[in-house]
């Protein structure tokens, strides 16, 4: 949760607006145009069922901006 705050806090990410985002396998946060540099949407199987969701994923590059 800190995390999440931290990269809102700093512009690179931002809260999904879709009310039923992760109903529909959607990420909870999208990157800003400043984040994607730094991360990306990719697609992943969900564990315990057959169907695929989307995650966002950080690089490690990220470190350096937070720290």
């Amino acid at each position: 949760m800190k995390v999440n705050q931290m990269l809102t806090s700093l512009g690179l990410q931002f809260k999904n607006p879709s009310p039923t985002a992760k109903k529909d396998g959607q990420p909870s946060y999208l990157p800003t145009e400043k984040g994607k540099q730094y991360g990306q949407v990719i697609l992943q199987e969900a564990t315990g069922n057959n169907k695929t969701v989307q995650q966002l994923r950080w690089f490690p590059s990220v470190i350096d901006v937070l720290s």
